[in-house]
């Protein structure tokens, strides 16, 4: 028979084990939507895309404007959930494990590390976009015991654009959360 004794508790090399998935997602609260890939059509200013929300749902979506404002480094909550209302569910779902896996490097993408220059001659500009809870300010590592969410925005992350502009950060978290969208992008 095992039982846990009250000094196993209270030792200091003790590590909880790394919730996943589903696991992950019933104990921390993350952003409606994680993560997003859209395609702006530089002379009609019309916009379509795909979103993943918290629960690995992709939302398909085509708009004649642009929603968002794809530069900053916030957005609007409402905005994301009036462009989620006029989406359409995908059939297929995104792995949990894998969505958690990439979501969890967000708070660890540098911003500084984000170079886009200009270029010519496209018909339209892609962004891949990662999302976080955002603390206004307060929290700078992503762990924020205390402290609560911004209920009207979220961290925007751009990890790759390529069109009118070309660019990407260069972060290995923002790299490797690339790579997964782009990989997603072409089952999509």
């Amino acid at each position: 028979m095992s039982c846990v004794q009250q000094t196993d508790i209270l030792d200091p090399t003790y590590v909880p084990a790394e919730l996943k998935g589903q696991d992950y997602l019933d104990n921390y609260t993350t952003p409606v939507i994680m993560f997003h890939y859209v395609s702006i059509d530089d002379e009609s200013n019309s916009a379509s895309g795909w979103m993943i929300s918290n629960t690995g749902e992709v939302h398909q979506y085509q708009s004649s404007d642009v929603p968002f404002v794809l530069e900053g480094q916030q957005a609007s909550i409402s905005l994301i959930k009036r462009v989620l209302e006029s989406s359409t569910v995908r059939d297929e779902k995104v792995d949990l494990v894998e969505m958690v896996e990439q979501y969890r490097k967000t708070h660890k993408i540098d911003r500084e590390k984000l170079d886009i220059t200009p270029s010519k001659g496209a018909a339209s500009t892609s962004y891949f976009l990662a999302y976080d809870l955002d603390y206004n300010g307060q929290c700078e590592d992503g762990t924020c015991p205390g402290v609560e969410p911004s209920k009207t925005k979220v961290s925007q992350f751009i990890v790759k654009v390529e069109g009118n502009f070309i660019g990407k950060n260069s972060s290995i978290q923002a790299e490797q959360i690339t790579s997964w969208l782009e990989d997603l992008k072409s089952g999509f």
